[in-house]
């Protein structure tokens, strides 16, 4: 995998992607289920779909798939088959951003946006967000399987604002159940460093679907 540089060598085995599907269909993380209409727009060579053709085959889900990335055939493929949730970098998002303004077309069924491989604009998480649409904000590598963040929503969700919620899905979310991240020093691998927000250091990430 890699789709940039060099390809990079990494070693997944069944058990660690069944435990990353399983892990794909927390509440916080896809949360999918036999209800879901997935188009995922990220490609499977893009660190194996994000694991979406796992999580969503566990889950009995429908899929759909475009052969391209072209704005219009996407958003005929969503309406015609009334697409919930779908996957993509935010390049694909600002695409058919730019289409819809220009026809006037809508995605009325679309539930839920998993949004990787680079942060998404604050700008386009509050209009997904004022259209009623989950923003699943997630980081990643193909080493990690590669989920090792997830957008879930705080227990406070409900009592805080928009500007409030859409601040936060701007971060790289959180921690799902299966992943351990922390910050440590350059100089020193074994001083972890404080979860302040400003401390810049090595991140080490460690998990049952996480590389040796």
């Amino acid at each position: 995998s890699g789709t940039t540089g060099h390809p990079k060598g990494v070693l997944y085995s069944h058990r660690s992607t069944v435990l990353h599907a399983l892990a794909g269909l927390q509440p916080g993380v896809f949360g999918m289920d036999a209800r879901s209409v997935i188009l995922p727009v990220v490609p499977m060579f893009h660190a194996a779909s994000w694991g979406l053709p796992w999580a969503g085959a566990m889950a009995g889900a429908k899929f759909v798939y475009v052969q391209g990335n072209d704005p219009a055939m996407l958003i005929d493929a969503m309406n015609r088959e009334k697409v919930t949730v779908s996957a993509g970098v935010p390049t694909v998002w600002l695409s058919l951003f730019q289409h819809m303004d220009a026809t006037g077309e809508t995605l009325p069924d679309l539930r839920q946006v998993v949004v990787g491989g680079s942060a998404m604009p604050r700008a386009m998480i509050d209009r997904l967000m004022r259209q009623g649409v989950r923003v699943a904000h997630a980081w990643g590598m193909t080493e990690t399987s590669p989920i090792g963040t997830a957008g879930a929503e705080t227990p406070d969700w409900d009592d805080r604002d928009l500007e409030s919620q859409v601040n936060y899905k701007a971060l790289q979310g959180r921690v799902p159940f299966g992943v351990e991240i922390r910050c440590v020093s350059l100089d020193d691998p074994a001083v972890e460093l404080p979860r302040d927000g400003k401390t810049a250091g090595a991140l080490q990430v460690r998990g049952r679907w996480v590389i040796q």
